[in-house]
């Protein structure tokens, strides 16, 4: 990525990143980002994070007003999420290939665990996250919870909106496999209904289906067998 410094964030440069410290460019194929909670203030991060003797830092800090900063490099590795403490499956792919820190983006958000976002913090992660999976389609979304669940069980809490973030992320992509599912529905609704209503009327109705009915439905037939061996091949993979 040319610089890997983002375009609306505020720019508060940390020097604590890299194995060892201060390499650049050990971050080439980011796999995840994962989120966290501060347990204390933006301006109380920015001050830590700029502090050589912490040895801590993340790639983004977000406050509770929606302001956003930057402290490390997207091509540089944070020191945010390495220590791997009996971690969720759901992270696998993340904690089985290398330190977790050379593989991830990590993103501190202002508060305490129990907190409820923000819309402000909402709406500025949101827009954030759209920004990095721009860059890099694909990205899992993690807590640090999901690496350590000992320690950091409650990082970065129960009212993390994990499930309100992928929906908006999976709507504003709109990818080609999504906008196939919603007509797959739609179609399956429409012709379902139509089947249902002919056998509502049953002999009362001579309703036989036309060539081009019978097309289409062959068609779809077709059309949904290819799609549920994608998906029960994806479930596999998920499971595995």
């Amino acid at each position: 990525m040319p610089d890997g410094w983002c375009p609306f964030a505020n720019r508060v440069d940390s020097p604590n990143f890299g194995y060892p410290r201060g390499t650049h460019g050990q971050l080439t194929n980011p796999l995840a980002v994962v989120d966290h909670i501060m347990c204390g203030t933006l301006v109380g991060c920015r001050s830590w994070f700029r502090n050589p003797d912490s040895w801590a830092s993340a790639t983004f800090g977000i406050g509770r007003n929606g302001d956003t900063d930057q402290y490390v490099s997207l091509n540089d590795c944070a020191w945010a999420n390495g220590a791997v403490n009996k971690p969720d499956p759901i992270a696998a792919l993340v904690y089985t290939s290398q330190n977790p820190n050379m593989v991830t983006w990590s993103i501190e958000h202002e508060g305490s665990p129990q907190d409820i976002w923000t819309e402000a913090m909402y709406q500025a992660d949101l827009k954030l996250k759209r920004w990095l999976w721009q860059r890099k389609p694909g990205l899992l979304l993690l807590g640090h919870c999901h690496i350590d669940s000992v320690t950091r069980a409650g990082c970065p809490g129960p009212n993390w909106p994990r499930d309100r973030l992928l929906r908006d992320l999976k709507e504003e992509d709109m990818d080609e496999e999504r906008i196939r599912e919603i007509v797959r529905e739609e179609t399956n609704w429409s012709r379902g209904f139509i089947l249902t209503l002919r056998d509502l009327l049953g002999p009362l109705a001579e309703w036989p289906l036309s060539y081009e009915e019978k097309q289409d439905a062959a068609r779809q037939e077709r059309e949904n067998a290819k799609w549920d061996d994608i998906d029960n091949a994806q479930m596999k993979w998920r499971g595995y």
